[in-house]
């Protein structure tokens, strides 16, 4: 496939911030509501991290959820560059919009991804990885989006391939090929 426009090589980790409002010990993909794991700004992680639970922002409530936290996160491969591809941010990241997205940005869908994302809802495991097979065809690492809702206009990434997120604090992977390597957030 042709070389994509909004793609940009990056030679260093970046620093994101991903907000939750549960408690777990690694990333599933599996059991993930959306695409991927989308990560900003401390302040963009605070705002869903509260959304998320119900709250406040943590930042402004002395009590809150043991479940909200804010992960430090390092997105993007540590053993070579990386590449982002620019998108704009579909809210809920419904598959039959989001691959329209992608389509305006170059991605091309092969005849049994796009008939697997035609009527898909936001969630569907197998529509996420119909938009996984194309983006990974077209040597994309990571997304990246301005955001609409928490801080509009700031930076948001999204790690959606193995060795493309992990943890600031440990440097454990959090997305593995293998389920049995350790995920942990530490």
């Amino acid at each position: 496939s042709r070389p994509l426009p909004d793609l940009v090589v990056h030679d260093a980790l970046v620093d994101a911030y991903h907000g939750t409002g549960r408690s777990f010990t690694a990333f599933d993909k599996d059991k993930a509501r959306g695409f991927g794991v989308h990560a900003g700004t401390p302040e963009q992680a605070d705002l869903f991290a509260a959304a998320a639970s119900g709250g406040l922002p943590k930042s402004r409530v002395p009590a809150y959820s043991e479940a909200s936290r804010i992960l430090p996160l390092e997105i993007g491969t540590k053993d070579r560059p990386w590449t982002s591809l620019e998108v704009k941010d579909m809210l809920q990241w419904d598959p039959p919009a989001f691959m329209r997205e992608l389509e305006s940005r170059g991605v091309r869908f092969t005849e049994d991804e796009a008939a697997k994302l035609q009527g898909a809802y936001p969630g569907d495991s197998s529509a996420y990885a119909a938009i996984e097979g194309a983006l990974n065809r077209h040597n994309v690492d990571v997304l990246r989006y301005k955001n609409l809702y928490e801080r509009p206009g700031e930076q948001s990434w999204i790690g959606f391939n193995p060795g493309t997120v992990h943890s600031k604090t440990s440097g454990v992977q959090l997305l593995a090929v293998d389920r049995d390597v350790a995920l942990r957030i530490a």
